[in-house]
């Protein structure tokens, strides 16, 4: 176990756990990797943090005074979405025992997370998430086939111009609408 040091973190930073999976723009890469409040706040993270991984990206969200660009203006732990936690929109996951447990595994569970089968398919396939976790592929290839094919067929259709794609959802959120601008 490590030795974690309990010292005030740098640059008057909020701490924040939150997803490791995130999508995030080139200037906020760029940010992270060459600021250096940026590597300060990562070098005390890995001394003090429990889980660094799980809070130096949402930490670096929600510091709007650090300036990284579509940083997060509001509060951290906050939704415009009634009744609902805050949505993540890089990767869905569904937990065993989270608040975040949506709906009935019809794969199987593995560690607490839910192995995603062809059963799962029409509820995945409404989902917002950019990607899903997880999937044993040597286990389910027909699920992460069927998947592959949908994402193909929507892409087919929108340059086809037979489908297009609604924003309104995504635009709407507020780590969306309340975002540093640089």
């Amino acid at each position: 176990m490590p030795n974690y040091v309990l010292s005030p973190p740098p640059h008057g930073i909020l701490i924040s756990k939150g997803a490791v999976h995130i999508a995030v723009s080139r200037g906020y890469v760029d940010y992270v990797i060459n600021d250096h409040r940026a590597r300060d706040i990562l070098q005390w993270m890995n001394r003090s943090c429990f889980i660094p991984d799980e809070s130096f990206f949402t930490t670096m969200n929600i510091n709007p005074h650090l300036g990284v660009p579509g940083s997060y203006l509001g509060h951290p732990e906050t939704t415009e979405i009634k009744d609902t936690t805050k949505p993540y929109l890089a990767r869905f996951k569904n937990r065993q025992h989270s608040r975040l447990h949506l709906w009935e595994c019809k794969g199987e569970w593995v560690r607490g997370m839910c192995v995603l089968s062809f059963l799962d398919l029409p509820f995945l396939s409404k989902r917002k998430e950019m990607f899903a976790n997880k999937f044993h592929l040597y286990e389910q290839p027909l699920t992460f086939g069927c998947l592959e094919e949908m994402i193909y067929n929507r892409t087919r259709d929108e340059y086809l111009g037979k489908r297009k794609f609604d924003a309104s959802w995504y635009s709407s959120l507020g780590f969306v609408k309340n975002q540093v601008k640089r």
